[in-house]
């Protein structure tokens, strides 16, 4: 399965998600910057490096927004947009 799964957050400046890539990408909504933690399988941020079961990299905001991979589980944690004024 291949997707994001928000996982509910009490503070409205913090959001985790949990990315799945399957055999394509997924689109990575928010425009705002992340951070992606790498769980299982490998993915790559477009552009970045390939991430590996225990690697993480930052997303800064102007990056585009697409992480690939095969069969990646990623975790994303972001400021949602809006949360910062």
């Amino acid at each position: 399965m291949a997707g994001e799964l928000v996982h509910p957050s009490p503070a409205t400046e913090f959001a985790l998600s949990r990315l799945e890539t399957g055999a394509g990408a997924v689109c990575l909504t928010d425009p705002g910057p992340h951070v992606l933690l790498c769980l299982a399988g490998e993915a790559r941020p477009a552009p970045g490096p390939t991430l590996r079961p225990g690697a993480a990299a930052f997303v800064p905001a102007a990056f585009p927004r697409e992480a690939s991979g095969t069969a990646a589980v990623l975790y994303r944690a972001r400021v949602p947009s809006g949360a910062v004024r």
